[in-house]
């Protein structure tokens, strides 16, 4: 016995409706008079043609009494007329047809089956109209009812075969998509380089790919070159009395601009710019960041794209430019909550994405005025930000936060639309107290990579979202990677264990494994001293 709907929530507008009326649903004349010419439209009497129509056709309408009062005898109770009981989206014409739905006649004599078919080829034109129209005028009989639930069961079956299968696509899609962007990270460990003495804090590739600079804890800038080869060699080093915090390419790849910031162990000595010409080794000038106030925090500096100029961000929200000859030819000053705390150049303009001492985003453009956007308050413990070389995207690093359980994670913003995208988060990641610099990597940077308290570095789907994969080569805090822009499958990190190392992906290693083996054999034989068979070495 079939259980009544429940009943539906009238609105104040439609008129009330009988509890009948859920099953004799008001019948659209217009439609059915396209497939029986002998309704009229607007016909008010087509239930008794309908009626007519179907007793001369030997389908015995059901008689009031049969939908009131039903007989104990199951098999002889009518149940009221739904579109799961009379309707079927199985084509009639389908030689299977009757193999899915009646194999053999009713055993109470009913054949509204057959003709209900011979209605649906001839009179009703097929499945184009809506049986569902004349279900109430159809008679129903619990074995006919359940072929019927059979056939739909059946075609609920293949839909949802057609589901799964699409979803397998989907899944295949998804593993293509997953399988090349591996190929894209770059897990083979080309060089792990230990000169440094103390932690090693900055990494950054030159634009032109051909150098790597390091900086860290033990007052030295290492430049490298020769990455392609098997022994990468030491192109200059520079050496101070202090620590150096950051160090910033000129798009040319000719400066090197070094950063001293704060020193712990030297708290007396001031914050200086200096600016090193790359070839000569020449200190072009040094600027310290000192004015009649006293030493004020140099926050961070970032290059213009014309090699020409740079600017710096300090504590107290003066924002000065400067030149190549030590000049300052701009000067602005904003509030104190808008100074900037790091900053990097959005490649190819003269704008910079700004974060704040009040955790704001914003975009700073220096045209013929100089303007300010925001894309708005950030989470609080926010650290760093870094700009993708394509100057689309820019990440922001959010610290760990126990007060809320917010785990540490890098939120990602579109800069064309100025708007927030999604957060990057992994168990794995932790990041509680340091700093920590991510990058994008991969030749349409499809990739975003960043390091963790732990050592291990995280690289996600920036399209998704979804995480990739995990290297585990560190045995301390992993601060900062980079890229090359050159050379895409080429990504650098350092750490507090005192290494750099650099990754290559696993398609330009093996690219380079006959050039590998030609260098080495070349470098043997340099190496092998002559020997004299008669007089010996």
């Amino acid at each position: 016995m079939s259980l009544s709907p429940p009943p539906r929530k009238q609105s104040m507008s439609s008129p009330q409706r009988s509890p009948s009326a859920r099953y004799h649903p008001k019948i659209n004349t217009n439609a059915l008079s396209a497939a029986y010419p002998f309704i009229k439209e607007d016909d008010q009497d087509v239930e008794k043609d309908l009626a007519d129509f179907f007793a001369s056709t030997s389908l015995a309408t059901p008689n009031s009494s049969s939908l009131t009062s039903p007989t104990t005898d199951r098999n002889h109770y009518t149940r009221p007329s739904s579109i799961a009981t009379v309707y079927s989206p199985i084509d009639p014409s389908d030689a299977s047809w009757s193999s899915k739905t009646s194999p053999q006649p009713c055993p109470l004599g009913h054949h509204h089956h057959l003709h209900h078919h011979e209605l649906d080829n001839t009179q009703h034109g097929g499945h184009d109209q809506d049986m569902a129209l004349a279900g109430p005028m159809l008679p129903s009989c619990s074995y006919c009812s359940s072929a019927r639930s059979n056939s739909i069961s059946n075609i609920m079956e293949e839909t949802h075969n057609q589901l799964r299968e699409r979803d397998s696509a989907y899944q295949c899609l998804e593993g293509q998509r997953r399988d090349a962007l591996q190929n894209l990270v770059p897990s083979e460990v080309r060089h792990r380089l230990t000169f440094h003495m103390d932690e090693c804090w900055f990494v950054h590739f030159s634009p032109s790919g051909q150098y790597l600079a390091s900086v860290g804890l033990d007052q030295v800038v290492i430049i490298w070159q020769d990455l392609m080869t098997p022994e990468p060699s030491i192109f200059r080093t520079i050496n101070f009395k202090r620590s150096i915090s950051h160090v910033s390419w000129s798009p040319d790849s000719k400066y090197l601009l070094l950063n001293l910031g704060y020193d712990g162990w030297h708290k007396d000595f001031i914050y200086e710019l200096q600016v090193v010409e790359i070839e000569s080794g020449e200190f072009l000038f040094t600027r310290p960041s000192q004015d009649s106030t006293g030493t004020t925090i140099v926050s961070d500096v970032a290059w213009f794209p014309d090699s020409k100029r740079f600017l710096y961000t300090d504590d107290r929200g003066k924002v000065t430019i400067y030149n190549l000859k030590g000049d300052i030819t701009q000067e602005y000053t904003v509030e104190k909550d808008q100074a900037g705390k790091f900053v990097r150049n959005i490649p190819g303009t003269n704008d910079f994405a700004v974060l704040t001492s009040s955790l704001t985003l914003d975009i700073h453009s220096f045209g013929e005025t100089h303007t300010i956007r925001s894309l708005g308050a950030q989470p609080q413990r926010t650290t760093t930000v870094n700009v993708s070389h394509q100057g689309r995207y820019a990440a922001v690093t959010v610290r760990n936060d126990k007060e809320i359980h917010r785990p540490p994670h890098i939120a990602l913003y579109d800069l064309k639309t100025m708007t927030y995208i999604r957060a990057f988060e992994a168990e794995t990641l932790e990041n509680d107290a340091f700093i920590i610099v991510p990058t994008f990597i991969g030749p349409n940077e499809e990739i975003l990579c960043s390091g963790s308290e732990n050592g291990k570095l995280h690289l996600w789907d920036v399209e998704t979202g979804d995480l990739i994969s995990i290297l585990d080569e560190h045995s301390k805090h992993t601060g900062c990677m980079a890229s090359n822009i050159v050379h895409p499958g080429i990504m650098a990190s350092c750490s507090d264990d005192n290494h750099v190392i650099v990754w290559f992906t696993k398609e330009l290693q093996s690219q380079l494994q006959e050039s590998d083996e030609k260098w080495m054999e070349k470098g043997r034989k340099l190496a092998r001293p002559a020997i004299d068979i008669k007089n010996g070495w």
